[in-house]
């Protein structure tokens, strides 16, 4: 999501859960999802899907290597 404009730039995935655990799903046709994520995406991203976030600092840690991966600006 753009900080300054709010506007969704790219729909990556969701952070689900299985029972009390967070994890998070990358939108692939393998994970169920409709609006896909490019193959060049996934190829970055792949290997995060199905990651648990099991703290504040993990999901901190798990947004940077997006951000650093995808080349974006914070």
């Amino acid at each position: 999501m753009d900080e300054n404009s709010g506007r969704q730039l790219e729909f990556l995935g969701v952070f689900l859960f299985r029972g009390e655990q967070k994890y998070f799903s990358l939108a692939t046709d393998e994970n169920g999802f409709h609006a896909t994520v490019d193959a060049k995406i996934e190829l970055l991203l792949e290997d995060l899907n199905g990651v648990i976030i099991e703290s504040e600092s993990i999901q901190n840690a798990f947004i940077e290597i997006i951000t650093v991966r995808l080349e974006l600006q914070r």
